[in-house]
């Protein structure tokens, strides 16, 4: 979650807690879990020019 959220935080340049509540809003309006969506973060399979 921490990792994740510091790719948000760099991508978007926001601070770390905005960058967590982003993280929180990708994973509610995808319907997915928050851990999955983390997951995609860091493997690079989700980005924020991708929709999110």
């Amino acid at each position: 979650m921490q990792r994740a959220t510091g790719v948000l935080q760099v991508d978007a340049d926001v601070h770390y807690e905005d960058a967590l509540a982003l993280l929180r809003v990708l994973a509610f309006t995808r319907g997915q879990e928050l851990g999955a969506v983390a997951r995609d973060v860091v493997d690079g399979t989700l980005s924020l020019g991708q929709g999110g």
